[in-house]
């Protein structure tokens, strides 16, 4: 029979029902280091409506809702990477630079047994995911799945909690020095500009306190030198390693474009004209929302944008083709983002957009183009993180390219096979990826889910 949550655990702390960690000191069982045993505890993780930490012990073949560990090395965890966990957006580009080990609970553990847990950064909020796992040599089998997304405050305050309560065990154990308690002294004692670095270093997943002075110089450095428009998107993007140089290149691209004669009164004019974007609970609904409304004032609702000429000239465009400047391939920061666009003199938008295929570069610009309709800054840049920002502009050219009711009225029945996914991306001049998001984020039809392309479009992305 499954154990209910003790309510008198943790007093103090709130059940919102969308993520709590409650907590019970405990005999340490014997457990040998001063701080493991001090922190020793009955450890409840709550996310939705699931229990994260439930879990069959295969030893004594029981079913438990609490595991029974020690609290400081997930406060060590937690405060050691608490830039990142807070800063640095979900991006498919940069999962290898050691994302895992600042995001996934279990990097802490310290060879104890804890759930397959992580927090990520998804727009504005919280994405805390975990999975079912059976340790091949642990005795705990951790039994539930889920997601749960929830605000940055709410996390925020919680493991704030778990931090401050087992420094103060630690404390009143007469246990001082740790690594925990020195960082948390470090982040509690910050300034105003002394944090405003540390969330740029937790963008980049850097360790503030660990960054070398050349690398500190140069973060500072680039910080000021960034437009503010697009410094929470560079440095989502950007690796420390080219930090400098890839800034240079967007700095001179940007003042290569302000500088330009292009004007194209079409891109002004439809500027003025179009709606206003209407902010929803979801970054991807503003862009579907969004990319509906621009149609419908176009009056193209219907119709696809197969090629160029379609799209251009849904925009009121003289060209059939679009102008090769707004291209590069040959630019070492494409690695890290997908396009720029500025706003010159004119008031013109002057496109680079670094993808390579046909379909990649339409679907590039109708992001850059939603950026340009509905910001009012001069410059943006186009990356493949998780923004709020990059999941509205993927999710409106998704929409804008291959709206969601003419997909679902080019499908009969409930399936769609390769065969239709390939007929329904040529039909609409998108990657099969971009209509496989389509099908599955509007519910339109049962699909086979291949690995996806985490950066093509809508908010599964």
């Amino acid at each position: 029979m499954q154990e209910s949550i003790p309510r008198h655990w943790c007093k103090g702390a709130t059940m919102s029902g969308n993520f709590d960690i409650n907590f019970e000191w405990d005999d340490p069982l014997g457990a040998s280091i001063d701080y493991e045993a001090a922190t020793w505890c009955r450890l409840i993780i709550v996310a939705g409506d699931k229990i994260v930490t439930r879990a069959y012990d295969r030893e004594t073949e029981s079913l438990a809702t609490h595991i029974c560990v020690p609290l400081y090395p997930v406060a060590e965890w937690l405060a050691c990477n608490w830039w990142a966990i807070f800063h640095e957006t979900t991006n498919p580009r940069r999962t290898s630079n050691g994302y895992n080990r600042r995001h996934y609970l279990r990097a802490g553990r310290d060879g104890y047994a804890f759930p397959n847990m992580s927090f990520k950064l998804e727009g504005n909020g919280i994405l805390i995911e975990f999975k079912v796992m059976e340790g091949e040599f642990e005795n705990l089998c951790f039994l539930e799945s889920g997601a749960v997304e929830t605000t940055a405050t709410e996390v925020i305050e919680k493991l704030q909690h778990v931090i401050q309560a087992t420094v103060q065990r630690l404390e009143k154990k007469d246990i001082f020095g740790t690594v925990l308690q020195k960082e948390w002294a470090s982040i509690c004692g910050l300034d105003g500009e002394e944090e405003d670095f540390c969330r740029t270093c937790g963008c980049l997943g850097v360790d503030p306190f660990t960054a070398d002075d050349s690398q500190a110089a140069a973060i500072i450095s680039v910080s000021r030198r960034i437009p503010s428009s697009i410094r929470q998107e560079f440095f989502g993007a950007s690796s420390l390693d080219c930090l400098e140089q890839q800034a240079i290149e967007v700095e001179r691209m940007i003042e290569a474009a302000r500088c330009s004669s292009v004007d194209i009164v079409q891109f002004r004019e439809i500027r003025e004209s179009a709606p206003t974007m209407r902010r929803h609970s979801s970054a991807w609904h503003s862009g579907y929302q969004y990319a509906r409304e621009l149609r419908h004032a176009l009056n193209v609702n219907e119709s696809p944008f197969r090629k160029w000429s379609n799209l251009l000239g849904a925009l009121n465009m003289p060209q059939s083709k679009p102008p090769t400047s707004w291209f590069r391939t040959d630019s070492f920061i494409a690695r890290s983002f997908d396009g720029l666009v500025v706003e010159n003199q004119r008031r013109t938008p002057v496109f680079t957009i670094f993808t390579r295929t046909n379909e990649a570069q339409r679907f590039a610009f109708c992001r850059a183009l939603f950026d340009y309709l509905t910001g009012r800054d001069r410059s943006w840049l186009l990356t493949s993180a998780h923004t709020e920002r990059q999941k509205r502009n993927r999710a409106f050219a998704a929409e804008f390219l291959a709206p969601a009711d003419s997909i679902r009225s080019e499908l009969s029945g409930g399936f769609a096979d390769d065969e239709t996914l390939a007929d329904l991306a040529d039909k609409f001049g998108v990657s099969e990826y971009v209509i496989r998001h389509q099908i599955h984020n509007h519910g339109i039809a049962d699909v086979e889910a291949p690995t996806l392309s985490p950066h093509v479009a809508g908010h599964d992305s």
